[in-house]
């Protein structure tokens, strides 16, 4: 091919010709026009090989192909592949219905009952496969179909259909709404997603004040992939997020929590949390009163320092725990509720540098307030003890002078998080900085106690697998001998 383009910002699309770039172009022109374009890119086109996708995702989709049925990867998986990344997840859509699908793949079952999907199992990892659907008010294979509440969201969403092109007009997003054929290796682009990815846009498909209507999250969503891809968010898709922010309101306090813990977790933490700002989503999430102990100027600092930090640790390949990404958010509104607790109760509680073990009592009560009353957010009780376990300990560390207790809370596996949280604390807090000074080379002990740990589990596992091999060697020498003794 003459005249190739390789587009490099930071990462490798497609290799593609000017001549193919036109072809783009005048796809997503008349996507404009008519509101739906089909566009074919052929593997020679696109690149990309059969190597990059899952085996297990390609072993399901071929089991429906042979069953009679069409499938596809979808979705993200295909974008990412496109941005020569390595996808997190392969969804699969296909023309089964979820009964039919868990007949033909095995070790799968139907999850929910509003939003029927199927989950198959595949060692470690779980392939989403969802069934083609079409538009509110469409005729409908089966009689569980499209139901809407008072506020226009979607409360059920079972109106399956035959139709990719009527599927991919229920997808959220352009760059979502690519469908991968394995069997040939040609992409399916209805609405000019391979052209916004080229051109770092996240563009919404059909009418945003409508969609976001039908779904709340898909504004939060639209700032996701915008932080997470480098992209800017298209005009019309950005128009209505900063008015329909209070529709978050409506979403269910479980999904939300899901849903920020994907914002905020996986990399891009810092630009997602100041795109959330700029769209003024913060203090419908977080409350009007949570949120402007959080927007004060010292606490921004305190709070993006914590994101850095956690995306520092997500790209380094490291763990990131929700626990302590809400132990950093939510801190500032644990700290002004000690002060308004010292200044309510002068004769009861100490200086707050100076406590008495048996007002954590106290300090425990609040945190579990505070994290009850998240406006629009259900946190996990596992995950309320952590956070609050969190605080506790920072409290305890910053009074303790009894270098004897100190060498007690190091054994702790908390100890740790606990230190990175007065470390971040200390960017706003000057006096906290020789504290870390003080607590570093007891961190650094805790560090080689960890490693010690995973060293003997490491060991332990080992042992374990290699009795366990021995153990079956003699089972097997004992059944040949009685084999033998027979003749």
């Amino acid at each position: 091919m003459k005249n190739r383009i390789i587009y490099r910002e930071g990462f490798k699309i497609f290799t593609l010709t000017k001549e193919y770039l036109e072809i783009l172009k005048t796809n997503k022109l008349n996507v404009q026009e008519h509101g739906q374009n089909r566009l074919i890119i052929k593997q020679s086109e696109h690149g990309i090989t059969k190597d990059k996708i899952a085996p297990k995702a390609i072993e399901i989709i071929n089991k429906l192909n042979s069953a009679g049925f069409r499938a596809y990867i979808v979705g993200g998986a295909v974008r990412d592949l496109i941005l020569n990344k390595i996808p997190k997840d392969f969804d699969i859509v296909t023309d089964a219905t979820p009964e039919q699908i868990v007949r033909v793949v095995s070790n799968s079952r139907i999850i929910g009952r509003r939003f029927k999907i199927v989950h198959a199992v595949r060692g470690k990892d779980i392939y989403e496969i969802t069934t083609f659907r079409s538009s509110p008010g469409t005729n409908s294979r089966n009689n569980d179909t499209v139901t809407k509440n008072s506020t226009g969201i979607l409360v059920r969403d079972n109106n399956y259909c035959r139709s990719m092109s009527k599927d991919v007009s229920r997808r959220d997003f352009t760059i979502n709404a690519l469908y991968l054929d394995v069997s040939c290796m040609k992409i399916y682009d209805f609405y000019g997603g391979v052209y916004d990815i080229i051109n770092k846009n996240v563009e919404i498909i059909g009418d945003p004040k409508i969609r976001y209507e039908e779904d709340p999250v898909r504004m939060i969503r639209a700032v996701r992939f915008a932080a997470k891809l480098n992209f800017k968010i298209e005009a019309n898709t950005k128009k209505h997020i900063n008015s329909m922010g209070k529709n978050l309101c409506y979403v269910s306090p479980d999904r939300m929590y899901e849903e920020i813990v994907k914002l905020l977790l996986l990399g891009a933490g810092l630009d997602t949390y100041k795109l959330l700002d700029k769209f003024n989503l913060l203090p419908y999430i977080f409350g009007n009163e949570y949120f402007d102990i959080m927007n004060s100027p010292r606490e921004k600092i305190f709070i993006q320092r914590g994101l850095l930090e956690s995306d520092k640790r997500t790209r380094e390949g490291k763990p990131n725990s929700p626990y302590f990404l809400y132990s950093i958010l939510l801190f500032p509104v644990f700290k002004a509720k000690l002060f308004e607790l010292y200044t309510k109760n002068t004769n009861k509680v100490h200086n707050l540098y100076n406590i008495d073990y048996s007002e954590l009592v106290l300090f425990k009560e609040i945190s579990q307030q505070i994290l009850a009353s998240i406006a629009l957010v259900n946190v996990p009780q596992a995950i309320v003890m952590r956070i609050v376990n969190s605080w506790i300990n920072y409290v305890q560390v910053i009074c303790l002078k009894d270098e004897e207790k100190l060498h007690e809370m190091i054994l702790k596996n908390t100890f740790r998080a606990t230190f990175d949280l007065i470390n971040i604390r200390s960017s706003i807090d000057p006096y906290l900085v020789k504290i870390v000074s003080f607590l570093s080379p007891y961190y650094k002990k805790a560090q080689e106690l960890q490693q010690s740990k995973i060293k003997d589990r490491d060991f332990s596992k080992s042992n374990k697998a290699h009795f366990k091999k021995e153990k079956k060697l003699r089972k097997k020498l004992k059944k040949e001998h009685r084999k033998a003794l027979k003749f």
